[in-house]
């Protein structure tokens, strides 16, 4: 179903997540000389939906507003567009999205 195929893809992306954070506790423990038990990085909010991180973000009164701006050209025009600009693009576009729907903040300006 395709219900089923958005819930593989997340538990996929928390797994990579996951993993990606073990990798860094195990990497800045090579240079953690000493450190009690090792270096451990939790991750107690990578079980939440976008949907509920906007809403915790609102009950905290973070700044999400600054997450949804756009690159300014100063910092983009010696860079050329590559996949991973588009991609974070899409990525601040389905966010100012939710962050709308969840009634948090409006249109934001680009700095």
């Amino acid at each position: 179903s395709a219900h089923g195929g958005q819930d593989d893809a997340r538990l996929t992306a928390m797994a990579i997540a996951a993993d990606r954070a073990l990798l860094a506790a195990r990497l800045l423990s090579l240079d953690a000389d000493g450190v009690a038990g090792g270096l451990v990085i939790e991750t107690p909010l990578l079980e939440l939906t976008d949907a509920e991180l906007i809403d915790l973000a609102g009950d905290i009164d973070a700044p999400i507003g600054l997450a949804l701006r756009e690159p300014t050209e100063a910092t983009t025009s010696s860079t050329p567009p590559t996949t991973a600009h588009a991609a974070a693009a899409s990525q601040r576009h389905r966010f100012a999205r939710l962050v709308a729907q969840a009634g948090l903040v409006g249109p934001v300006a680009k700095v």
